[in-house]
């Protein structure tokens, strides 16, 4: 018996090394860890309940750094992609430039946009559809819904004029969604002047929700990075956590360059023929 459980030990070992090895070489290593989950539950069988629960906080802790990695290569590969697609848009409004110049510009956007779709899905494949929250979500009727608890916090002065009417779905976690628009809303609860508009569109492979204002321009234009911090329960996020949560669900959060106060939260759609 010793040496039966002498040498299940050196398997428990031997595996969480090679795991920790494999996910610190690459970011695609789900199939490793299912490998790894799988000799794992077979030590842990041999060796009784108390070291299967080690293992089994050894495996999810190795399933949390995979998606940190995930989130990671989302920022760093989103990031300049979705910079450039704003500077190009912006360019194909000067009055300055040519109308041939303005065609390249569009076909160079369309190219772009088929590289940020490519990204999309590769770092879709590091997400678990499964997990508890994760569904088909009509950001319609979410924003419709955060608008009238969000509303009493705005003075009474101003007008709120709000665009939401046709259902715009995506596949991702109701309650972040929720956060974000939430936590958009917000910047113009504690400031800003005049009406607050809000519109919700579904833009070919993209859902946006538009927030604006009359004030002047009271944050720099672009996308809004951050980094998640990790933090749960119900507290509200900063503009910039919000902008990390967005990434992390293949979207962005961007300031637009105009001459009020404009935010959009852009995330990727669902397929048109789902809705249920």
């Amino acid at each position: 018996m010793p040496r039966r459980l002498a040498a299940t030990f050196v398997l428990v070992t031997v595996a969480a090394v090679v795991g920790t090895w494999v996910v610190a070489q690459a970011s695609d290593s789900l199939v490793a860890l299912v490998a790894i989950a799988v000799i794992l539950a077979v030590a842990a069988g041999a060796v009784g309940l108390a070291t299967g629960s080690r293992l089994s906080r050894t495996f999810r802790a190795l399933v949390r750094r995979d998606q940190a990695v995930a989130v990671a290569a989302s920022h760093e590969l989103r990031t300049p992609i979705t910079a450039l697609r704003l500077s190009l848009e912006d360019l194909t409004l000067w009055k300055e430039t040519p109308g041939e110049v303005s065609d390249e510009l569009h076909r160079a956007i369309s190219e772009l946009d088929r590289l940020s779709d490519a990204v999309t899905r590769m770092l879709a494949s590091h997400r678990q559809d499964q997990q508890d929250g994760v569904g088909l979500v009509d950001v319609a009727a979410l924003t419709a819904g955060v608008v009238d608890g969000w509303r009493p916090r705005l003075d009474a002065s101003r007008e709120v004029v709000v665009d939401a009417g046709t259902p715009s779905y995506v596949r991702l976690d109701a309650g972040s969604v929720n956060r974000i628009v939430s936590t958009v809303l917000d910047q113009f609860a504690g400031g800003g002047q005049g009406t607050v508009s809000i519109d919700v569109a579904r833009l070919g492979r993209t859902v946006r929700v538009r927030v604006g204002d009359q004030s002047p321009p009271r944050f720099a234009p672009g996308v809004i990075h951050g980094r998640p911090t990790g933090k749960g329960g119900t507290d509200g996020l900063t503009l910039d956590e919000a902008g990390a949560v967005a990434e992390a669900l293949g979207g962005y959060l961007a300031v637009a360059a105009a001459p009020t106060t404009r935010l959009a939260l852009i995330l990727p759609s669902a397929p048109e023929n789902v809705t249920t």
